[in-house]
């Protein structure tokens, strides 16, 4: 109900049982104005002010929930590539990183603050997700299980021209928590087929020196396609450097809860 009083508040959209249509549809008695949300007076105002003031009693507040993957947006990190939406729209080049809410730029610098592995199994054509795993360990979707197992995530056999195995069709990559210095912050960073050199040199920094210890700059790098010698496509290209006690600050205080 809540969904309709904001749609006919907000929107001014008409209520179906109102339209020059609603001849075509069974016959319905329209609810009460009262109970559609729709205010006609200063005193239908104060009841329902009233009635919400009654009601918040009902609700059971706390600092945290168990979100569902559903209800959050997370920022995510992206190096554009030919076939991202902001390039088509001439809003970003290619090779340059994209978070919502800012512009492109063509260098971040950020702090790992967790890592995880992941899997995914799409489609081919409509890269539609069929399963995936957050951790890399077992999979929810179609086919679903453990990964380990799973025909579609193993290795077909060796190509005799490039040496090189066959891919399984459920690509393994790794997803990084940072803190995004460049743009001052939290993000995910996920790193899969071709960005999979970047991630090894992220997880060989996380392995020495443990997340938080040292800042990632993130470049790219233009890699020939295997499609035509002529053609290239950007991956991720990264270094890393010490941290300094100002970002180190910085980033601890980003990750904190907020009381004020």
């Amino acid at each position: 109900m809540t969904d309709k009083i904001d749609q006919v508040l907000t929107s001014g959209s008409v209520a179906p049982w109102e339209r020059d249509d609603a001849t075509d549809t069974p016959d319905v008695e329209a609810p009460p104005q009262a109970e559609m949300g729709i205010i006609t007076s200063a005193s239908e105002t104060a009841i329902l002010a009233q009635d919400q003031e009654d009601r918040a009693g009902e609700f059971s507040y706390g600092e945290t929930l168990d979100f569902d993957m559903s209800e959050l947006k997370i920022p995510f990190l992206r190096l554009a590539s030919g076939m991202t939406p902001e390039v088509k729209e001439r809003k970003a080049n290619e090779g340059q990183w994209l978070l919502s809410g800012h512009g492109p730029v063509d260098q971040v610098e950020l702090v790992v603050t967790g890592v995880t592995r992941f899997r995914e199994y799409r489609d081919n054509v409509s890269q539609e997700t069929h399963c995936r795993s957050g951790d890399g360990v077992i999979g929810k979707g179609a086919p679903g299980g453990v990964c380990a197992k799973c025909p579609l995530a193993q290795w077909g056999e060796r190509d005799p021209q490039t040496g090189k195995g066959t891919p399984p069709p459920c690509n393994a990559g790794f997803s990084y928590q940072v803190y995004s210095l460049t743009h001052g912050q939290p993000a995910v960073l996920s790193l899969r087929k071709t960005a999979i050199a970047a991630a090894k040199t992220i997880n060989t920094m996380i392995h020495l020196r443990k997340v938080k210890n040292f800042v990632v700059v993130l470049n790219h790098k233009d890699q020939v396609s295997p499609v035509g010698k002529n053609q290239t496509y950007p991956v991720p290209d990264c270094v890393g450097r010490q941290i300094t006690p100002d970002e180190r600050a910085q980033v601890e205080e980003a990750l904190l809860p907020s009381y004020t």
